[in-house]
């Protein structure tokens, strides 16, 4: 009867807006997908807590507000379902986006990496006996961990970065592979873990695809897939 996110944008429910309203006077309600009338939007987060629970649809309260007395009265949201997960994180610390990306103070955020999103849930749980048993926890991340790939070697000719390419996939499901280890020792049953999406499909990105990011992509998804399917402490596991 639990819920905990760990990931980047894609289920970033709130603490991309937790930290930069304060900064920029952003109003609105908290969520960090929104629709045009300011209503939140049916987000990935939105559908999972939809398909497993309907009176979870939205509940997705944001990791930095989880505290504040007025939060769920505020957000509308269920603190059963909790997200570490903020914009612009990724998978390898290593692979911090630079500053081009304008990620201003989220950068400073100790929820940039997604390691760091799941030690932190994964401290207070070990405090509360039975908490991660009963949490069914969804992992995703990677593709900030593919931008900076791709700022590190795009002005590089696609002959010249293959060795490197090969290197970056390795390090990605290594550490999907070190992750799923460390929620499995903090005594997490079950688990989603979502593949990385190939945004090498939209034509904004299509300039990867000769520097082989399309098939680095279908490579790490593989892995993570096998990843999954090998992961017998678990429960339940997809």
């Amino acid at each position: 009867n639990r819920f905990v996110f760990f990931g980047d944008s894609l289920v970033d429910c709130g603490n991309t807006h937790a930290i930069l309203a304060p900064l920029y006077n952003i109003a609105g309600h908290g969520f960090w997908w929104t629709s045009g009338d300011g209503a939140p939007a049916t987000s990935v987060v939105a559908s999972i807590l939809g398909l497993s629970n309907r009176s979870l649809r939205y509940a997705c309260l944001p990791s930095l507000l989880r505290d504040l007395p007025s939060t769920p009265e505020l957000f509308g949201a269920d603190p059963r379902a909790i997200g570490y997960a903020l914009g612009g994180a990724t998978v390898v610390p290593a692979h911090a986006l630079p500053p081009s990306f304008g990620l201003g103070p989220l950068a400073d955020s100790p929820l940039i990496a997604v390691p760091s999103q799941v030690a932190t849930w994964a401290a207070s749980a070990r405090s509360r006996p039975g908490e991660a048993e009963r949490t069914v926890v969804f992992l995703e991340g990677g593709a900030n961990d593919v931008f900076w790939w791709w700022e590190e070697h795009k002005l590089l000719p696609p002959s010249g970065t293959g060795a490197s390419l090969a290197a970056f996939e390795a390090r990605v499901v290594a550490q999907f592979e070190s992750l799923l280890e460390e929620l499995g020792d903090a005594g997490v049953r079950r688990v989603v873990v979502s593949t990385l999406p190939d945004f090498t499909r939209l034509p904004q990105h299509a300039a990867m695809r000769d520097h082989g990011v399309h098939e680095a992509i279908a490579s790490i998804n593989h892995d993570i897939a096998a990843l999954a399917a090998a992961a017998a402490r678990f429960d339940a596991v997809r």
